[in-house]
């Protein structure tokens, strides 16, 4: 695709079908700089900007004007052209991956000989912008490397501004892609060429048992495309911690020890855990315990609805671990508590407050994942939506409201759950299946299919 082709006139501002920003990338032959010339619609600032952090980095930034290129003289993460809002720009820079690589919080990472980074990073963009209009990103990378993202398998990717101002972390150089198709779209693993602590046959099963839990979960993968990037630290062993980040698509970074066993992918949570994730659309931080509620609940009920944790096992574990979401004192509803044990186990609590709501409503026939499937509807982590809309879809489901009546009872004011009669109702503790709500335990991991 050739990038300077085929461009509106700016001075009319007549940008009917072409990108807003229309970004082209060229990685080096040593795969250690990045050439990139963008054009910018009329309408954003008279100044660009990258990230402080990276600043040091950008080097080389010039204007076209007529024909001729001129510098733009700028620093500390600031370069101003005339006339941008009104005219658009023309610009051209380089970023000096390696170097930025050594640097702390530049934001650019070692993988294996290549790079880890959000494409922000050196990414040269409006300081304020008009949000929702399209983007284009294209990159060209030299023969023996590669680039792969978040936002799709590449090399051109069709999004918005907003996307490319935030969105997933993406990768250049050499490194393995191994795709899993799973029903409605694809995970894949990309991992350095050399010094990966985990087999083929180890990633492979580790891959197919967490789509086959989003698949029990969900009906589908969350999305059509979803990039998971292993990097090896070189200390501990096993899988050690996952992140992930949608806006515009979705990529997981999982970490991994300088050793993983057969028993560390049998026993792991944390992929299975971050794929749930890409299933819930990206909302505002006050609401952050349910994004970490619900894969924090949901995980371990995949694993007893597949037959890979006993019943005994997940009942135990949700004892010991749910009074952890519990509101302590001076403790607020849990948009106004960002704790973590709020965060991940009181978002734990509300979900199984709410699936065992939704299971005596509908005497067994309904479970919270049928109001999950439901919530997928808004599109997963690559969109954004307001909490109340969202638990209100998943109501929708249901045979009666209990989402959006829990959320109102939990939001701004601690509520304290009994438990312990929870647990006596369902025959937990003490085992009982006489109890009076012992069969709907019995069905805990069966209901749903």
């Amino acid at each position: 695709m050739k990038l300077l082709c085929a461009f509106l006139s700016a001075s009319a501002m007549l940008w009917a079908g072409a990108p807003a920003w229309d970004i082209h990338a060229r990685l080096a032959a040593d795969g250690r700089r990045l050439a990139v010339e963008a054009r910018f619609a009329p309408g954003d600032a008279d100044a660009f900007m990258v990230d402080p952090a990276a600043a040091p980095f950008l080097s080389g930034v010039e204007v076209e004007s007529a024909g001729q290129w001129r510098a733009v003289p700028g620093g500390g993460g600031r370069w101003p052209v005339a006339d941008a809002e009104a005219r658009g720009a023309h610009l051209r820079w380089t970023f000096d991956l390696g170097a930025a690589s050594r640097a702390r919080r530049s934001g650019v990472r070692p993988f294996g000989t290549g790079f880890l980074f959000r494409p922000r990073v050196w990414l040269l963009r409006p300081e304020t912008f008009l949000p929702g209009r399209a983007a284009r990103l294209v990159v060209d990378t030299p023969p023996g490397l590669s680039f792969v993202s978040g936002l799709g398998p590449g090399p051109s990717y069709a999004t918005r501004v907003d996307d490319l101002d935030g969105g997933p972390e993406a990768a250049f150089g050499a490194f393995s892609l191994t795709r899993f198709a799973a029903k409605g779209g694809v995970i894949a693993a990309i991992a350095p060429d050399e010094n990966l602590p985990i087999s083929s046959s180890q990633q492979s099963r580790w891959f197919k048992t967490a789509a086959s839990a989003l698949e029990d979960a969900y009906g589908r993968l969350p999305l059509p495309w979803t990039a998971v990037f292993l990097l090896p630290v070189g200390q501990g062993s096993g899988v050690l911690f996952g992140s992930t980040r949608g806006e515009g698509g979705a990529a997981i970074v999982v970490l991994l020890g300088q050793r993983v066993s057969d028993e560390d992918v049998t026993e792991d949570w944390v992929l299975t855990h971050e794929l749930i994730h890409t299933a819930l659309p990206d909302l505002e931080r006050d609401h952050h315990w349910l994004e970490e509620g619900i894969p924090t609940y949901l995980e371990p009920l995949l694993r007893l609805r597949e037959g890979r944790e006993t019943a005994e096992a997940f009942w135990d574990d949700l004892r010991s671990k749910l009074p952890q979401g519990q509101p302590q004192a001076e403790d607020r509803g849990l948009d106004r508590t960002p704790t973590w044990g709020r965060t991940y186990w009181g978002g734990a609590l509300f979900c199984f407050v709410a699936d065992l709501r939704i299971r005596e409503a509908s005497g067994g026939k309904q479970t919270l994942l049928d109001a999950l499937r439901a919530m997928l509807a808004a599109g997963g982590i690559a969109s954004h939506d307001d909490i109340r809309r969202l638990l209100a879809q998943g109501d929708s489901a249901l045979t009666k409201p209990v989402l959006v009546p829990l959320y109102d009872a939990w939001a701004e004011h601690p509520e304290t759950v009994d438990l312990d009669a929870i647990w006596k109702r369902l025959g937990v503790t003490p085992k009982d299946d006489r109890a009076p709500e012992g069969a709907l335990r019995q069905d805990w991991g069966k209901n749903g299919k």
